[in-house]
């Protein structure tokens, strides 16, 4: 039996309240009988922040959606066809006057070229590669008209078919120009269109579709999942949540919810001690995931108090990389072993 608790352990939002992130603590738990029970017995806090995300139903498995999460959405109906319409070609686009558009594979462009070839002479325009998962804004349709005039063509690839001579100029999410024959195949999905009655036939990142849908809503994400099941949108929320990291073998990322976790923090059991504590492989490996994961983790889809179910295995033998044993150095004034009330 675990004594009686003392003043050493406090609830989780007063000591954020008291403190700054990173720290190593332990979590605990009170019984009915007023009795410390250890929860994680070392875990690193990482990062305390807010984030407004949305609550799904997915096949009866509760998930969280950031709001910055970056995928794209359809709406789905309720036999779980997918609304949103997938262009097979990008002259499929034009016809349907789609102004914007999200591709999920790679795609040949041509973009201008200033430089000059060895022998002097001009070329025009190089090939390029758009990568799937790209969103493209199309700004006009153009003829190749030097290739019908002589064999030296301003295009490379010349082909007799009609679409092969046509080219759409779009821009890149970085506002380059990229022309791309209108024959040219893949999988492409409307962002925007000229007609606002196609609402339901385009896809949608969250936050445009929160605007644009009441909830609760339908969806499936676009990702070239054949498999992807659908999900149900049903309130948002805004959560107040620590970025964490257990320190044992392997490590595992977690969320916790400030506002309605019911435990305490309290200092690392006395068989550790400070120095131990700052000193083990683990806590910097522990660091280490942290330090690489948050910025992505935030933007995550993720099971509601989910503990991250990938975790990269070391890549040498379970020893931490040699700059990260440096890393102790610069975090031992933050991370600490001992929580004063």
């Amino acid at each position: 039996m675990s004594p009686k608790i003392g003043s050493v352990a406090v609830p989780l939002r007063r000591f954020l309240d008291k403190t700054s992130l990173p720290k190593v603590v332990r979590l605990v738990s009170i019984d009915q009988n007023g009795c410390e029970q250890t929860v994680i017995d070392l875990i690193l806090l990482y990062k305390h922040y807010t984030v407004t995300r949305t609550e799904a139903d997915l096949d009866g498995r509760n998930i969280v959606i950031p709001t910055d999460y970056k995928g794209w959405f359809s709406l789905v109906t309720e036999r779980g066809q997918i609304k949103a319409v997938c262009y097979p070609t990008v002259q499929k686009l034009v016809n349907s006057q789609v102004t914007t558009f999200l591709t999920l594979t790679d795609i040949v462009a041509y973009k201008q070229n200033h430089a000059r070839r060895l022998d002097g002479t001009k070329q025009h325009f190089v090939k390029t590669r758009v990568t799937g998962g790209q969103t493209l804004r199309l700004v006009a349709v153009y003829k190749d008209v030097n290739e019908a005039k002589n064999k030296r063509m301003s295009w490379p690839n010349n082909r007799s078919s009609e679409t092969t001579t046509h080219y759409a100029e779009c821009l890149t999410d970085n506002n380059q120009a990229v022309y791309i024959k209108l024959s040219t195949s893949g999988e492409f999905y409307a962002v925007d269109t000229a007609t606002p009655r196609d609402e339901v036939r385009r896809v949608y990142q969250l936050e445009k579709l929160l605007r644009t849908f009441p909830l609760p809503v339908r969806v499936c994400v676009i990702d070239g999942n054949k498999q992807q099941g659908s999900m149900v949108l049903e309130a948002c929320r805004t959560d107040e949540v620590i970025f964490a990291c257990t320190v044992d073998s392997p490590p595992r990322l977690l969320e916790l919810d400030v506002t309605s976790l019911r435990l305490l923090v309290a200092p690392p059991h006395k068989r550790y001690s400070t120095e131990e504590i700052l000193g083990s492989e683990r806590v910097l490996e522990a660091f280490k995931m942290c330090q690489n994961r948050s910025e992505e983790w935030v933007s995550e889809m993720k099971l509601t108090g989910q503990v991250l179910r990938y975790v990269k295995k070391p890549t040498n033998g379970g020893m931490i990389d040699p700059e990260y044993r440096r890393v102790r150095d610069s975090i031992e004034e933050q991370i600490y072993c001992e929580i004063n009330s």
